[in-house]
């Protein structure tokens, strides 16, 4: 008899062990630090998106978050603003074009296709700051519905700024078990 894992609906909230990750996130995380970003990547490259479509808790964060950044009063808020956008335009292989809303309704109806969610991931390289990658990965996360689950609404501020110092790349596994 084969074992058969159960299908998970993306409606259901992100089940992290579903996606190769601890049920809870171990210790304390700073959003976009380079230490993690392999991991976080991953979990949207391979998690629920890559599933089904955006749930309407995830769009409308995502709203949330947008309208947020973009009222932060430093040089960061809307890079971080603009990056949520060009993500969600990487994910969904859109052009400049389209409004956001239009994308957030096609969120909503239609799967990413793996080619953009690499591309998205791979655009995470070339993004002209710091703040805007953070946005960019954020919009994957969000999306996912997996924002809860690694802490960025934490500290919205420090999502958006980052951290003062950046921890390096260390290998995927030993920097999440390691906090």
């Amino acid at each position: 008899m084969s074992h058969r894992e159960s299908e998970v609906a993306i409606g259901a909230g992100f089940d992290a062990r579903y996606w190769g990750l601890p049920a809870g996130r171990p210790g304390a995380w700073v959003f976009g630090d380079d230490s993690t970003a392999e991991i976080v990547t991953g979990s949207v490259v391979d998690g629920p998106l890559s599933q089904g479509v955006a749930r309407r808790e995830s769009l409308d964060s995502f709203t949330r978050w947008q309208g947020f950044a973009a009222g932060q009063d430093t040089a960061d808020g809307p890079e971080f603003a603009a990056g949520l956008e060009d993500g969600l335009r990487a994910l969904y292989g859109s052009t400049a074009g389209e409004p956001t809303a239009e994308l957030l309704d096609i969120a909503a109806t239609t799967p990413t296709r793996p080619t953009s969610r690499v591309n998205w991931m791979l655009g995470l390289r070339s993004a002209p700051s710091e703040a805007h990658r953070r946005g960019s990965m954020a919009a994957g996360v969000i999306l996912s519905g997996s924002d809860e689950w690694w802490g960025i609404a934490d500290n919205k501020d420090l999502a958006i700024s980052g951290p003062p110092v950046r921890t390096p790349r260390r290998g995927a596994w030993s920097s999440l078990a390691s906090r």
